[in-house]
């Protein structure tokens, strides 16, 4: 390759990765804009992100503006700009991880995350694509599948302060000498058709004994969820696009924001064929036990009411709730629960357990484990 066409591609690259930073600096601007966060820090830091990247688009052009080349500039740019764009478009599209038909997160992987309203946590995934080591495929105790969203699955919590484990641990503490497993089915961003459709596969693969299914009253109704986004970020699509141009995050918030606000003038669609297939589950020969446990804030009374009272007709589901977490209770986002807040639910859930009469015949029915002794 001639030298001067070689330098006119290294300009042309950089003034496309220089493109593409500034637009992802624009959408984290954007994002901060839709849920009102204006932060000082993150919005200087895509200030001078975009402006670094305007900058060095227009030396890369100047430079390359300068190189003799044979082949016309508007070429190379064209060229250069396709290979990048698509190279990269390409590697952005993100191969769904499935669990029984439903998107989970990318199985076998560990991290820390970061969140400017949450504490740092480290996770990891198991092989099913959930939160926490493997499980046993056959439990020495009574097997509980604890299904939701970001509050199960634990954002800005360590494993061990997760619901699912306080739960594990109440349980314990308060039924002696049984053993409990409780399995998190928590997926980020899913909704309450999502849960339904997890726990159904959760029965068929694991078949727990117990299941609790947790909503978070005021966002589990709305249509778009982190199914509908896996999808469309699996293929070529508008939303994978836009989520390449201008990154995933604002494009999620843009999405949420639009979401259509839950109906509860009537009968919802979403809510009513997921209280069919509850029941379903239910009703099914050693279906699980399904509590359904209500998570709310102080501006969502209505749509409480709505959903306890549609949840209340099921005859096999005990309903819990809603519970109003108080500010101790969650973390600084005001979204999620914090360890205190874990705790206060697990007890919640766990004194719901010892109330109900069929519970109790389970427990019951459980043999004891060997003793230490033995």
């Amino acid at each position: 390759m001639p030298q001067g066409l070689l330098r006119s591609f290294v300009f042309a690259l950089v003034a496309c990765a220089s493109v593409r930073q500034g637009l992802r600096a624009v959408g984290r601007i954007m994002a901060a804009a839709i849920l009102r966060d204006f932060t000082v820090g993150p919005l200087l830091a895509a200030a001078v992100t975009f402006a670094a990247c305007c900058l060095a688009c227009a030396v890369a052009y100047f430079l390359w503006a300068r190189i003799p080349s044979r082949m016309p500039a508007w070429l190379v740019a064209i060229a250069t700009a396709a290979l990048f764009f698509g190279t990269s478009y390409a590697n952005h599209l993100r191969p769904l991880s499935l669990f029984e038909g439903v998107a989970t997160r990318e199985p076998n992987r560990q991290g820390v995350e970061h969140s400017p309203v949450r504490p740092p946590n480290a996770w990891r995934t198991n092989s099913h694509g959930f939160r926490g080591p493997e499980w046993k495929q056959s439990p020495d105790g009574m097997r509980i599948a604890v299904v939701g969203d970001s509050c199960v699955w634990g954002s800005g919590l360590e494993y061990e302060d997760t619901l699912s484990q306080t739960l594990e641990r109440w349980l314990v503490a308060r039924f002696p000498p049984h053993r409990f497993e409780a399995l998190n089915l928590g997926v980020p961003g899913n909704n309450l058709a999502a849960h339904v459709a997890l726990l159904e596969g959760g029965v068929r693969r694991f078949s727990p004994q117990v299941a609790v299914l947790f909503i978070t009253v005021g966002n589990d109704l709305i249509e778009w969820d982190f199914q509908t986004e896996s999808l469309g970020s699996s293929r070529v699509s508008v939303f994978s696009l836009a989520a390449f141009i201008l990154g995933q995050s604002p494009v999620t918030v843009f999405h949420m924001a639009a979401a259509q606000t839950p109906r509860i003038d009537g009968d919802n669609p979403l809510l009513e064929s997921s209280a069919a297939r509850l029941e379903n589950i239910a009703a099914r020969k050693n279906g699980p036990r399904i509590f359904a446990f209500l998570i709310g804030d102080q501006s969502s009374h209505e749509i409480d009411s709505f959903i306890r009272k549609r949840l209340e007709r099921l005859p096999n589901i005990v309903t819990i709730g809603p519970l109003f977490l108080e500010e101790t209770d969650l973390l600084a986002d005001k979204a999620h629960p914090s360890p205190e807040g874990s705790r206060r639910i697990a007890a919640q859930v766990g004194q719901a357990f010892s109330r109900d009469a069929v519970f109790q015949r389970m427990i019951a029915r459980q043999p004891e484990p060997p003793s230490a002794a033995n």
